[in-house]
């Protein structure tokens, strides 16, 4: 597969056909996923730095396990939806592995202490270790990549796969892979119904 900044500059050439161009129809087609009967589970995507946890230290990320702190109302609210019969998954970013700001066993680390502190079933941990610039990757949040890989891991069902995230990068990711998208700020105070899905 090309590259994503390849794919981006091809789709950045194009233009949208226009009626004074001479067209004598357009057809506007939407794009409809085919969604394998066996996909029915649910799953809640989970951005983890800025929406689960923050750190003592003040720093972006945490740069060790013991680093960790996590935010008011999360286990609470989370349990809510376990009981409703979803699965937890972690997907983040983690651009300072490739810089050499973190090593990946931090990281690790880091990831296994919010499931700990959190005390519930996380399904899977999934994390971008590649450079924020330029996009080199499919599975750096806003494309699609780690979205994709799970849902035909675990048989996600689009129509009931959510992503709760604090970046626009995190609302753009839950677009690209057809899912709701909750802010933490708002899905944390206990009010589900201010998502949206394009």
């Amino acid at each position: 597969m090309p590259p994503p900044i390849a794919m981006q500059r091809w789709r950045d050439s194009l233009e949208r056909p226009e009626w004074d161009e001479g067209f004598s129809a357009i057809d506007l087609i939407p794009v409809v996923r085919r969604v394998p009967q066996n996909q029915t589970g649910k799953g809640l995507l989970l951005d983890v730095d800025g929406t689960l946890r923050t750190t003592l230290s003040g720093e972006i990320y945490p740069r060790h396990a013991d680093d960790v702190v996590l935010l008011p109302n999360r286990r609470e609210i989370l349990q809510r939806w376990i009981d409703d019969g979803y699965s937890l998954f972690f997907v983040s970013n983690q651009s300072g592995i490739a810089s050499g700001k973190l090593s990946q066993e931090t990281a690790d680390s880091a990831f296994q202490r919010t499931a700990e502190l959190l005390g519930l079933p996380i399904t899977e941990i999934a994390y971008c270790p590649y450079p924020a610039f330029p996009v080199g990757c499919f599975c750096r949040k806003p494309l699609p990549g780690m979205g994709i890989y799970l849902s035909r891991k675990y048989k996600l069902d689009p129509a009931q796969l959510v992503m709760v995230g604090d970046m626009d990068s995190d609302a753009a990711f839950a677009v690209s892979v057809g899912a709701r998208y909750y802010d933490a700020k708002v899905f944390f105070n206990g009010d589900q119904t201010g998502c949206w899905r394009y």
